[in-house]
């Protein structure tokens, strides 16, 4: 996986990394952050700072993901994608109420 993504030597093209970054799926994107989280890495730069583009690629990756975390759902009805609460049987109830009071 290519973690660069730049115009020239030094330079980060914001605006057509975000948008490759967009069309990425959720495993992909965190596949590119995790490349760029090691290219950022003491050992990937021999102990030297990393270079500022690959600062700004794993910034737009963590801001990528943390914008689809807080995105809403496609769908804000719940019941109808049947993620509804199951609710409790009685008969568990019942049980769970007689046998504390048998412990009286």
């Amino acid at each position: 996986m290519s973690v660069g993504f730049s115009s020239g030597e030094g330079e980060v093209d914001l605006e057509g990394l975000r948008r490759r970054l967009q069309k990425m799926k959720d495993q992909e994107l965190r596949q590119f952050e995790t490349a760029a989280k090691f290219m950022c890495s003491p050992g990937a730069n021999n102990g030297q700072p990393p270079r500022q583009a690959l600062v700004a690629q794993l910034d737009e990756a963590r801001a990528e993901l943390e914008r689809r975390k807080t995105a809403e759902p496609p769908c804000r009805d719940k019941q109808s994608m049947g993620l509804r609460r199951k609710r409790t049987p009685w008969r568990h109830i019942e049980s769970v109420t007689h046998s504390k009071n048998r412990l009286r």
